[in-house]
This record gives structure tokens, sequence and C-alpha cells, in this order.
């Protein structure tokens, strides 16, 4: 496998882009989402390599594998192995190197924050809410005792006082 060609497996990962930011001729593969780098490509013993990022205890397991695996060259030796290619490395497992090492630097899908809702099918709005006071954030407020509670969702932290104390269980996850 070539330089050119390792850089192309590394290019089928989504939002992955080349990129040159040490010299004219040391290509490096980045997500586009994060600027992060994922490979480095270049040759060790005129024979093409790859730097990988990779979690430490694979690191050390990949190294005692094989022989052509190496702590990452100019690289922190404890988060990234330098591949020479064509060697006893079989291709498949050099694929899933590269698929872990780019896992490793994608961007994180950040979860949906939970938020509390109100039922209003199950809130009598007739009475103060009993809840307002348990909650340590301050989050509920009630503008009249005959108006439905209200969460403030950028002062909620789902702790879920709120649920307990409501006598009606109009306090819902959603």
């Amino acid at each position: 496998m070539t330089c050119r060609e390792l850089i192309d497996l590394c290019l089928t990962h989504p939002a992955s882009y080349e990129d040159y930011p040490f010299d004219d001729v040391t290509p490096v593969i980045k997500h586009r989402g994060n600027g992060k780098m994922f490979a480095l490509v270049g040759e060790t013993d005129g024979r093409p390599s790859i730097n990988l990022k990779c979690e430490p205890m694979r690191a050390d397991l990949l190294r005692s594998a094989y022989q052509d695996v190496r702590p990452g060259y100019h690289m922190n030796k404890t988060h990234w192995n330098t591949v020479v290619v064509d060697g006893d490395v079989p291709e498949d497992e050099l694929k899933r190197m590269i698929e872990k090492s780019y896992d490793l630097i994608k961007p994180k899908m950040r979860k949906r924050k939970m938020k509390l809702i109100v039922n209003k099918d199950k809130c009598p709005h007739d009475h103060k809410c009993p809840s307002i006071p348990v909650c340590p954030k301050g989050a509920i407020s009630q503008a009249d005792i005959y108006s439905l509670p209200e969460i403030d969702g950028n002062k909620c932290v789902v702790c879920g006082k709120c649920m307990k104390f409501c006598p009606k269980g109009a306090f819902e996850k959603s």
C-alpha cells in the first residue's frame, strides 16, 4: 500500500480531509467537525507508514502483537502508534486501527438534554404548587394559584424532587 492509498483510505471516513500543517510533504488527515487529527502519513525506513491514535491499553497490545507497530514517532507514545505498512500487520487490522483512530477523535453526539414538563391533564392548577419550594435551583414558578406551574429549562437540573412532591404526579420527564 502506498502513502497515497493510505490517505485515500483515511478519506473514506465522513467529514475527513487532508491537511499539511507541518510542511508541504507530510499529510495529516483530520475531521472537519473539530479539526482533530486521526492520521499522519509518512515513511519509516523507506516504507509507507501511518501514525494512528489509539487507546493506551490497545496500543500496548498491538505493539506486542506486531513488529511493525511501534510507539508513535514524534507523537505522544501513550496514545499514538506508528504502523509500518506492508509488513506483519494484516490489511484488515490496519483498516480497523484507522477506524478506531477516527472514532477516538470524531465529535461526540451530544445527548439530548432531558427536561421536565408539567402535564396539564394531571395538574388541577387550582392551588399553590407544592413543588416550588423543594426545587433546589428555583426553576419552578407559578404566575398565580390558578395557573399551571412553569419550569425554567435553563435552571432545571432534572433532580426529580418536584416529581416526588407533586401529589398529582403532574411533573414528568420528557
